[in-house]
């Protein structure tokens, strides 16, 4: 899936097409974000998100080997983000963060 990935992305950034296959794929499935990675041990995780507004961000990610997390990014101005996870095996972690872009 990596490498599908990899070469959805060179086709499009190369001008062979105006919609990408995993663009299409988030239209009809309405979210914002779609990604299939794999780890070193060969276990495969798919994640989902959607922006909800524009300072809203949710997060689901499935994997065989971490379970089910779900986040939620709130940008609450000037450079500060409330950030939050929970997992289905009972993981929990939150906090505020100052992000600046350069």
């Amino acid at each position: 899936m990596q490498i599908a990935q990899l070469a959805d992305a060179v086709i499009q950034m190369t001008g062979g097409t105006d919609q990408s296959l995993f663009g299409s794929i988030r239209d009809v499935l309405g979210i914002d974000n779609l990604d299939v990675s794999t780890d070193s041990a060969g276990n495969t995780a798919v994640s989902v998100g959607k922006y909800l507004n524009s300072n809203t961000y949710v997060e689901v990610e499935q994997s065989r080997d971490t379970g089910t997390r779900a986040s939620v990014n709130i940008d609450i101005g000037r450079n500060f983000i409330v950030k939050g996870s929970a997992g289905s095996r009972g993981e929990a972690s939150g906090g505020i963060f100052y992000e600046k872009e350069y």
